[in-house]
């Protein structure tokens, strides 16, 4: 017994420990690269990583609502200020063929003004938020969508802010529904994470998922000519099922230790705010 040690030892020459060496650290980075791959790397996870977040969407409504009101009512908590209602006057009387009636812009803002509470509450919605943050995170990695998110979401809170005055018997000139649509969507867009740096994200997503791909491909070739080479090396089968098994903990290992620092990399590259 003691001899067959020996003579395995013998055989293990420096050859052997320095292919066995390279096998475990590529198992290794193998695993996080899977990890990486199947994460921040994947639209899908992205959006799944946001959504099963309890209080993400929640939060992001409230925050939302809350930059809106600013905007609409400033400092104040009863009126729209003169600057939001100049802006919104401007805007509807520079639309075309606009019909807005001398007197009738300052009596739709008054009922915008009575409503506005509810009608926000009708627009900002958790599911709705994230429907959008999730077309956003499609444009990011690349996916085709031929919606225009500022047009739909223009035409959905119009028709919604509509609808809502309507079944109170109330309505506002489609000028004035228009431009403080337009003021709304401005403040909804700049709360969506990552639309603001929506171009920046793309192109370092692009780079990433770049080398990314080089790596994977490398990372990859390299793991089988190793596994191959030291299946080779040592003709005992006892090596050769003890090397299978390390490697493949080793990957396990390496795709289970990387699980936070993907998740990290998801804050990062998306700047949640």
């Amino acid at each position: 017994m003691l001899n067959n040690i020996q003579q395995n030892f013998k055989r293990f020459k420096i050859r052997h420990l320095l292919a066995l060496i390279f096998l475990f650290i590529v198992a290794l980075l193998a695993g996080f690269i899977s990890q990486a791959n199947q994460t921040f790397m994947n639209a899908n996870f992205v959006k799944k990583y946001f959504s099963e977040n309890p209080t993400y969407y929640a939060i992001k409504v409230s925050q939302t609502k809350s930059a809106i009101i600013d905007r609409f009512y400033g400092s104040g908590n009863q009126e729209f200020t003169s600057t939001m209602n100049s802006e919104i006057i401007n805007f509807a009387q520079n639309l075309p063929d606009n019909q807005i009636m001398p007197g009738e812009v300052m009596y739709n803002l008054q009922t915008l003004q009575n409503n506005f509470p509810k009608i926000l509450g009708q627009l900002i919605l958790p599911e709705e938020y994230q429907k959008y943050q999730n077309l956003i995170i499609d444009n990011i990695y690349q996916i085709p969508s031929n919606i225009n998110l500022e047009q739909t979401l223009m035409n959905n809170f119009s028709a919604k802010i509509d609808h809502f005055l309507a079944e109170s018997g109330q309505s506002i000139n489609p000028a004035v529904l228009n431009a403080t649509t337009h003021y709304i969507v401005q403040v909804y867009l700049g709360q969506l994470t990552m639309h603001d740096t929506i171009h920046e994200i793309k192109q370092n997503f692009a780079i990433t998922k770049k080398y990314m791909d080089i790596l994977t491909l490398i990372i990859l070739i390299s793991l089988l000519a190793l596994i191959v080479l030291n299946y080779f090396l040592y003709d005992l089968m006892g090596w050769r099922i003890f090397i299978f098994t390390t490697t493949l903990l080793l990957f396990l290992t390496g795709y289970l230790a990387s699980m936070p620092i993907c998740q990290q990399m998801i804050q990062q590259i998306f700047v949640i705010k």
